[in-house]
């Protein structure tokens, strides 16, 4: 299996838990550790600097609202934390289709031009022998 597919396999496995992590807040430890292994593992498969890592870390700029209550500020991170998730599985199979119809789109031209090759030969073929009969 490929990196990638492990890394989505995994990423999956991760959004699993987030219904078990909603009867918590966001003091429990359960959310950290969960939170950080979604970190190391979009770290470890993709790398820091990727599009992936920073569009699930944000921009690390937290403004707190208080006028919110806790619980529902910790519902609105455990969603937006699904959200990303979602978008960079999202992304890799959208990247992956992209990939497929690229190979099949240098194929086309290939496979044309080779029967057009031999189509062209057919003629020639046939073309000189007329020409000798």
């Amino acid at each position: 299996m490929g990196k990638k597919k492990q890394a989505i396999n995994k990423l999956n496995e991760l959004l699993y838990k987030i219904p078990g992590l909603t009867k918590f807040d966001r003091y429990n430890s359960e959310y950290w550790l969960w939170k950080d292994e979604v970190k190391d593992t979009i770290e470890n498969f993709f790398s820091k600097d990727s599009d992936e890592y920073k569009r699930f870390k944000g921009s690390g700029l937290i403004i707190v609202n208080h006028s919110i209550p806790e619980k529902e500020r910790y519902f609105k991170d455990l969603t937006d934390d699904e959200r990303k998730i979602k978008s960079i599985i999202n992304r890799q199979d959208t990247i992956k289709k992209y990939r497929k119809l690229m190979n099949l789109s240098k194929s086309i031209p290939n496979k044309i031009w080779s029967e057009l090759k031999d189509f062209t030969a057919r003629i020639i073929a046939i073309f000189f022998a007329e020409k000798t009969k």
